[in-house]
């Protein structure tokens, strides 16, 4: 080789050698810049106790949470109905401790990818937009917002039992407007919610220590009305029993516990009475609550809409029993003026629920629906016979019939016969 050529040779090694310098390096420059911020917090000035407004928007869907006088926060998609402020509570903390696990160097041409392209713009597709929220506060002015995109699956080696490559999602892609940057953070924030029902507050009314339920609905026939005599003692009586009837307890044996703990999976917006009722129900309670329930005929998906309304009359005073020490008044009076305070404020949080119309699943009301004829045995029936001779009207032990074992005398002396009692026998004389 000559000496020119190896001049040429090691020129052109040196170029190479310097350009494979310069690209490690700026590679070396990208991997500082996409490390920078692991750690922080996404929201560093976020003001979590600021906050009077939540909006969420998701492809067709947009949800606004807002607080009203009072500090009481409500879903406006359901005519301001209260919302579930432990749940708003802790999703405002979770958005608050928010780290950044890797921040991620993308153009907005690659958004979509990462489904980070803000909804209500050109792009509809829901592979690549992903749900807004934005926060303000009391004054309206948008303190933090965030584009929620894909999340981040985690691969792992072993199989799921339940098919698939075992991944599970172990972060979420987002997008911070207060620096533009896409970041991945370990949450995956499922709690935003779109839909309205997952933000309603469900507490509801519940009944207990029933005395009376009445059906009403158009068809009298099918009406019934059923009584408890005694709170300690579980044995119900069905008024007005007619002479064919027989009531059967087992077909009861779930209205005792009737609307004890029901439950409400939406809020009709928009709407402040029941269209198409099937029944009304009036139940009366020991504790000296009425409730007046209506139900109306049964919806898709087996579910109904329910309104209800609530009043209640309680002693204002406890009546002393006979004998009592001052030291036992005192504490009874203690005790029953703290029960009476809680009847007061459940009465006041039902009160609240009144003017609503409520989409209930079918095990809510499903105990109340049973018609008069379907609680009740017919005597040519089997099981009728069965319950004449088991059971009386009210479903408790009938009375054994008493045997006739003397003749009975007819007295025919006067203008009508007389029935008269059988004799007595008389004793025998002791022995002297």
């Amino acid at each position: 080789m000559g000496k020119k050529q190896l001049t040429t040779l090691i020129i052109v090694l040196a170029v190479v050698a310097l350009a494979a310098y310069a690209i490690k390096a700026s590679r070396n420059k990208d991997l500082r810049a996409s490390t920078e911020g692991i750690g922080e917090k996404l929201l560093p000035d976020f003001p979590i106790n600021s906050v009077a407004e939540v909006s969420i928007m998701g492809g067709e869907e947009s949800l606004r949470l807002a607080r009203e006088e009072g500090d009481v926060w409500v879903v406006a998609e359901r005519d301001q109905y209260p919302a579930n402020f432990a749940k708003l509570r802790d999703v405002l903390r979770e958005i608050w401790e928010l780290k950044i696990v890797q921040v991620q160097e993308v153009g907005p041409s690659q958004y979509g990818r990462l489904q980070l392209l803000a909804p209500g713009g050109e792009e509809q597709d829901p592979e690549k937009v992903g749900t807004a929220v934005r926060f303000k506060n009391a004054e309206g002015t948008e303190v933090a917002s965030l584009i929620l995109g894909k999340e981040y699956i985690q691969k792992s080696d072993t199989p799921s039992p339940f098919g698939g490559d075992g991944g599970i999602p172990a972060g979420r892609w987002v997008k911070s407007s207060a620096n533009d940057k896409v970041v991945l953070v370990s949450e995956t924030l499922e709690s935003l919610s779109v839909k309205p029902p997952d933000w309603l507050n469900t507490e509801f009314f519940a009944v207990s220590n029933i005395k009376t339920i009445e059906r009403i609905s158009a068809d009298k026939s099918e009406d019934w009305k059923l009584e408890k005599k005694k709170e300690d003692v579980d044995e119900w009586t069905l008024l007005l029993l007619r002479p064919d009837e027989r009531l059967d307890p087992a077909k009861i044996s779930s209205h005792k516990n009737a609307l004890s703990s029901p439950r409400f999976d939406d809020v009709v917006a928009g709407s402040k009475k029941l269209e198409g009722e099937a029944a009304r129900f009036i139940i009366e309670t020991f504790e000296g609550f009425r409730y007046d329930v209506a139900v109306s005929e049964e919806l898709e998906e087996r579910k109904y809409h329910l309104t209800v309304s609530v009043d209640g009359k309680f002693p204002k005073k406890r009546k002393a029993e006979e004998g009592e020490s001052e030291e036992d008044k005192k504490k009874k009076d203690e005790e029953f003026e703290t029960e009476r305070k809680r009847l007061v404020e459940k009465l006041k949080k039902e009160k609240a629920l009144a003017g609503r119309v409520y989409v209930v699943p079918n095990w809510t009301v499903s105990p109340l629906l049973t018609k008069r004829s379907e609680i009740v045995q017919q005597p040519g029936s089997a099981a009728g016979e069965a319950g004449a001779t088991k059971t009386g009207q009210s479903g408790a032990p009938a009375a054994k019939a008493t045997a006739v074992t003397e003749p009975v005398g007819i007295d025919l002396s006067g203008d009508k016969p007389k029935i008269m009692p059988p004799e007595k026998s008389k004793p025998a004389p002791k022995p002297e």
